[in-house]
């Protein structure tokens, strides 16, 4: 019968040990590459994501070390195919058991043994495995959406909600109430102060918001082109400078002081004397038709539906030098990208819009019937505007396109003055969550304020600074709006960017409170059709993201390339070293880190120089080198192991006397087999026909019949 060479059930548990590395350093990568950038697991208080890596880096580490040692052993037996020290049996032995040993190592195996060599590295470097598991998984703060956390940015879709102007059929239309004349009054002498900020709501403290359909209870974010978060109604101011328009006037010998006049009249002068008081003047207009060529297409679109067209004059005291502007305050869209860091609301504008009148039904009027409206007199036409771009249930609706297709759309005609005396009228249909609307009767009760009690008013100087409403009045509340401003404006150097500044310091704190305070979600349609009834309307409110501060982990994979790198190399050493010993699988058995080859085979072993090994002067193993034993099969580790639980050894040591009372002299033999008699086995093996295979059954029944096989005591 054949012989069968069980190559790959001797490495079998080694086979394993690799399938289970290659498993391992799979998991921990996955593990690391899942949880990349996220928030640490939560497995309770006994472990976490650090220690699980370390005690699959630990096993992992175990595994490539079981499979190593034993392919150094296994090298071991190639190693003295050819004349090698007899001191390098031990080396390989140590050098199979830790990193230090492995590392002593090298210098025999190095050039001589690439195998040899390779494994001894990959067991030295082994124990980095776990340092650079744990190097790969590191912490970083992050943050996450919150799941019962809140975000809103207060916004107005339509003013007012509530309030504003009076309702009451006793009212004349468009008659300011107190409430809003106080929130003008509080933005101008204190557009700093904390009544007049928008204050986010944001739990976590750290928010941020995208474009969604602003009146529903639960956000869609969706950016468009310019990363916009929300557009509001508010109020949008600009100015020019007109200080090239200020004319001086000839002065005269009984009156020394300078004089500067614009085109529409007004004038300052400068010097000293009682006709030389005044030195400042600001005043509201119906337009600026006056202003000629500097009167731009913008600025006539700005102006046409103003709350107020301001004109302000002044002369420095110091240099008689004249400043001279025009302002004009508008009802605008004005479009934002907002979000909230530590509690701080961060807002950057991207565009405004002036407002147009605008009518949901009816068929447009003509120009005769538009042309002498203005915010003052308009009580019947609410300002709108179409937002365009604007996200709808995830499309994008543009004011010149289709609105087939998007839901809740409404008819409205906008009316265009951009060109003088020359009225335009658009048709469309949009959707209602793209329109902004601006009631009528609070523009005027807006512009009734600015104009009596704000915007009106001239600076004197009769040996001391004072400042007043040109329309006489009474009261110490009186002059509160105007001397606020014009002593702001005034107060210093007076210069065009002071003026300017000012003006959209105002704009801004009045946006501020139309959005938190009169800012609604749906607009209140025939609002005048509706006196007497003042029901506010839904707040408007832009929904945003709460993000959460979390430890998230943070994957720096190289540091897995050392174990990734370890785990092949050892992979590829376990397959070399099986296929090379399929190759040999005749002559060289797979002994590994089995000793008792050395001791069933020692007449194998031949010494060379100067020193011989002592059983090679033993006559008494001289029939061991006998052609039938010597060209016999070498047995497998397994086979020795069973020969050798049937036969019992002593080591005799100099001096000691022999077993069980027999007085024989201790010899220098290193081993004693008390087995069966060569001649015994050999005879036996020649009678049954067989090879080395048959030592197994023979000693079993030599030891059997003649009972030498006693368990010491």
């Amino acid at each position: 019968m054949a012989p069968s060479y069980r190559i790959f059930r001797s490495w079998a548990w080694e086979l394993v040990s690799v399938i289970l590395a290659v498993g391992l350093i799979s998991a921990i990568t996955a593990i690391l590459a899942s949880y990349d950038g996220k928030p640490a697991p939560d497995w309770g208080e006994r472990l976490n994501l650090n220690a699980l890596l370390a005690f699959l880096s630990t096993i992992l580490r175990g595994l490539l070390v079981i499979v190593i040692s034993q392919i150094i052993c296994q090298q071991k037996w190639d190693w003295y195919a050819r004349p090698r020290r007899l001191s390098d049996l031990q080396k390989f032995d140590a050098g199979s058991r830790g990193s230090f040993g492995a590392l002593l190592l090298i210098p025999t195996v190095i050039i001589k043994d690439a195998v040899a060599l390779i494994a001894a590295a990959v067991l030295v470097v082994s124990f980095l495995v776990g340092p650079f598991v744990q190097q790969a998984s590191r912490t970083m703060p992050c943050t996450f959406p919150a799941v019962v956390q809140n975000a809103s940015l207060p916004y107005a879709r339509y003013v007012p909600r509530q309030g504003g102007y009076a309702k009451d059929f006793r009212s004349s239309r468009g008659t300011p109430v107190p409430d809003i004349t106080v929130a003008i009054l509080s933005s101008i002498t204190s557009p700093g102060g904390v009544e007049n900020q928008i204050s986010g709501s944001c739990s976590t403290g750290t928010c941020t918001f995208r474009e969604t359909e602003q009146e529903d209870s639960a956000p869609r974010f969706i950016v468009d082109n310019d990363n916009t978060t929300h557009s509001t109604v508010g109020m949008c101011n600009t100015c020019m400078d007109i200080t090239s328009l200020a004319r001086t006037m000839n002065r005269s010998t009984t009156n020394p002081a300078t004089m500067y006049r614009l085109p529409n009249g007004f004038n300052v002068s400068s010097g000293t004397g009682p006709s030389n008081a005044r030195f400042a003047i600001m005043r509201p207009a119906p337009d600026l038709l006056w202003l000629g060529d500097m009167f731009t297409p913008e600025l006539r679109v700005a102006s046409r539906w103003a709350y107020v067209n301001a004109t302000f004059l002044a002369v420095n005291t110091s240099s008689s030098a004249p400043t001279a502007a025009v302002c004009v305050l508008y009802p605008c869209l004005r479009t934002y990208t907002a979000s909230i860091n530590n509690d701080q609301l961060s807002e950057r504008e991207i565009s405004t819009e002036a407002l147009e009148i605008g009518e949901h039904r009816g068929s447009p009027n003509s120009p005769e019937v538009m042309s002498d409206l203005n915010a003052l007199n308009n009580v019947g036409r609410d300002y709108a505007t179409i937002k365009s771009p604007c996200q709808v249930g995830g499309r994008l609706f543009e004011a010149d396109g289709d609105a087939s297709g998007f839901p809740n759309t409404t008819d409205i005609t906008l009316y265009n003055f951009t060109e003088p005396n020359k009225l335009t009228s658009r048709k469309l249909k949009a959707p209602e969550s793209c329109l902004y609307r601006h009631d009528a009767e609070f523009a005027m009760a807006i512009s009734k304020v600015l104009h009596e009690e704000v915007l009106d008013g001239s600076c004197n100087w009769f040996g001391n600074f004072d400042c007043s409403k040109l329309r006489g009045a009474s009261g110490y509340l009186a002059d509160l709006g105007v001397t606020t401003v014009l002593k702001n404006l005034t107060n210093g150097e007076i210069a065009y960017s002071n003026v300017s500044s000012w003006f959209d310091s105002f704009a801004n704190v009045m946006t501020n409170r139309f959005r938190f305070e009169y800012g609604a979600a749906i607009p209140k349609i025939n609002a005048t059709l509706d006196r007497g009834n003042d029901t506010p309307l839904p707040v408007g409110q832009v929904k945003g993201i709460a993000w959460q501060l979390e430890t998230c982990v943070s994957a720096h994979k190289d540091w897995l390339a050392l174990p990734i790198v370890l785990t092949a190399v050892t992979t590829l050493l376990m397959l070399w070293t099986i296929a090379n010993n399929w190759r040999s699988r005749r002559t060289r058995p797979v002994w590994k880190d089995n000793l008792l080859p050395l001791l069933f085979y020692r007449h194998k072993i031949d010494s060379e120089g100067p020193a011989t090994l002592p059983w090679q002067h033993d006559g008494n193993e001289a029939d061991a080198t006998d052609t039938d034993l010597h060209t016999a099969r070498l047995l497998e580790a397994n086979e020795m192991e069973k020969v050798g639980n049937r036969t019992l050894v002593t080591f005799r040591f100099p001096g000691r006397a022999a077993l069980e009372g027999k007085g024989e002299s201790a010899g220098t033999e290193a081993i004693a087999l008390k087995e069966p008699a060569r001649s015994s086995i050999r005879e036996a093996s020649q009678s049954t026909g067989r090879d080395a295979e048959s030592l197994l059954e023979v000693a079993d029944l030599q030891s059997s019949s003649e009972g030498n096989l006693r368990h010491p005591r």
